[in-house]
């Protein structure tokens, strides 16, 4: 999201005279015609805003009513306090996204027909061209290019690698995630 507004920013405003080097800045037009300088700073703080705004988290909940009590203060309740621990929650998980499937993966010597698909398909300009599947099939089992019985057979295997590589980092990413917050008991 930032490298989107970075990219409208870059293409539709000017730089703003007090642009330095090292820290650039921009004049923006907001919708009612006002203008404002804002830097990089700006923009990821914008961009976060919309992240979280896209995973259902929402600052903007109004406040609520007084209270009947004399001298309560208006506070502001917690907005969507269920879905704070999710968006933490997914932002962890997606920094160590890579550490997780390494975990899971390992070097892929469990894992023959997703680790030579993989390395079929990351070679392949058109997925929907290469026959990935009917060359995986053809290596391991032999036979004629695009033989049905062996794709079919390298599907199901593959499947079944799926199920269990998806198990793995299941259980890798809940050590990684929740490991921490669990307790010990002796």
């Amino acid at each position: 999201m930032f490298a989107q507004r970075l990219r409208d920013i870059l293409a539709k405003c000017q730089t703003a005279p007090e642009s330095e080097p090292g820290e650039q800045a921009w004049i923006y037009v907001r919708r009612d015609g006002g203008q404002v300088v804002i830097t990089r700073t700006t923009l990821k703080r914008w961009a976060v805003r919309d992240a979280a705004a896209r995973n259902g988290y929402r600052i903007d909940v109004p406040a609520e009513e007084l209270d009947q009590v004399p001298g309560a203060q208006l506070m502001r309740r917690l907005p969507h306090a269920e879905n704070v621990t999710h968006a933490a929650v997914a932002f962890c998980v997606a920094q160590n996204s890579a550490a997780i499937f390494r975990t899971g993966f390992g070097d892929g010597g469990e894992f023959p027909i997703l680790t030579q698909t993989y390395n079929l398909a990351s070679q392949a300009e058109d997925l929907g061209r290469a026959g990935v599947l009917a060359s995986v099939a053809q290596s391991v089992h032999g036979g004629a290019y695009g033989s049905r019985r062996n794709v079919i057979r390298v599907r199901d295997a593959g499947r079944a690698e799926w199920r269990e590589l998806s198990a793995r980092l299941d259980d890798a990413r809940d050590a990684m995630v929740y490991g921490g917050a669990e307790t010990t008991s002796g």
